[in-house]
């Protein structure tokens, strides 16, 4: 008999539990038919990274949010090697202190000697193809106008490979994690403004906007808590998600970042 119902690219696969499985594109009337689905059908996948290496590079966000990383790193079956160091720029010089603080490209550098040797954690030893995320935050302490103790533009432009500049060092940095680390997911969140007033806001802007073009021009993909996140500026949002001092985050917060619930 006729029906108004077809069913079209028509195949078998393999589904998540290993059992052979059909799929296809079903029609009414000849156009495509898709069920109405809730939020309560959906399954959450998670990816696992089978025991491999995570790094987490950045500042205090990173370094105080550990236990987040931590269950985030659980949640994904990564083994956690957490770089977060309170005051690091992401720009700065080689010696760590003349310009800067422990830069991001410096401390990096360094990371990837120790997996080149072949780094030990909890007794297991893991080498640069061990490496399967990478997570990068920062921002928040480089200089985002001229270096007034030495009169030097510490931002630079697209075209910079100064890596005492912040477009120099994010450029170094991200270039290095894609040749270095080829087979890595790599993700770049663009660090939560700091609402310590009016300046300190339109420097998070300023620098943060650096990281994205930056990011951008290697293709790398792109977690947005800058410009398309909460609000600081809404009151509510503030005391949620921000601690009282206006820069780092609230348990809700990091919640919110690495979509883990510790509670």
């Amino acid at each position: 008999s006729t029906s108004d119902f077809g069913v079209t690219a028509y195949e078998l696969f393999t589904d998540n539990d290993n059992v052979s499985a059909r799929q296809a594109v079903l029609t009414y009337q000849g156009k495509r038919l898709y069920p109405k689905n809730y939020p309560e059908q959906r399954i959450d996948v998670i990816k696992n990274y089978g025991g491999k290496v995570g790094i987490f590079l950045g500042d205090s966000y990173t370094a105080m949010g550990s236990s987040y990383i931590t269950a985030f790193c659980e949640r994904h079956n990564i083994v956690c090697d957490n770089r977060g160091l309170a005051s690091s720029t992401i720009a700065g010089s080689e010696d760590k202190v003349t310009v800067g603080y422990h830069a991001f490209w410096v401390r990096l550098n360094e990371a990837l000697a120790e997996y080149r040797n072949g780094k030990v954690i909890d007794g297991v030893t893991y080498y640069l193809l061990d490496i399967a995320f990478i997570h990068f935050m920062g921002g928040a302490n480089d200089w985002y106008t001229v270096d007034e103790s030495q009169g030097i533009d510490r931002l630079g432009d697209i075209t910079s490979e100064n890596k005492e500049q912040l477009y120099g060092a994010c450029k170094y940095i991200f270039s290095t994690f894609l040749t270095e680390c080829p087979k890595a997911d790599i993700v770049v969140t663009l660090q939560p403004t700091n609402v310590n007033g009016d300046d300190n806001n339109h420097a998070m802007h300023l620098k943060e906007n650096i990281v994205r073009e930056c990011a951008e021009l290697y293709s790398l993909p792109i977690n947005d808590c800058r410009f398309s996140w909460f609000n600081a500026t809404n009151p509510e949002d503030l005391a949620k998600y921000w601690q009282s001092d206006n820069l780092h985050l609230s348990d809700d917060g990091n919640d919110r970042l690495w979509n883990v619930d510790l509670e």
